[in-house]
């Protein structure tokens, strides 16, 4: 007698989960997508918008874009210089 064993399917196997996973991406890839324009237009010397792009970011407590703010801040790129507000 041969034993049949269940096959089972990963979590994320099929249309269910391929939609699972589009809609997780797709809530996640607009707040990434301007933090790479931000720190892409901070590379092109686009000093103006990578502040307005980034400054958002900096705001909700990302680390890496309170850095670039806070040195935009300090040396006046993009936007007017003040001490205090980069030291924050």
């Amino acid at each position: 007698m041969e034993k049949k064993f269940l096959r089972l399917r990963p979590a994320f196997a099929g249309l269910g989960g391929a939609l699972c996973l589009v809609l997780i991406l797709l809530a996640s890839d607009p707040a990434r997508a301007n933090m790479e324009t931000g720190m892409a237009a901070l590379e092109a010397g686009d000093f103006r918008a990578a502040y307005a792009l980034l400054l958002p970011h900096a705001e909700a407590g990302d680390a890496a874009a309170q850095y670039e703010v806070g040195l935009m801040l300090d040396s006046g790129r993009g936007t007017a210089p003040d001490a205090g507000a980069a030291a924050q």
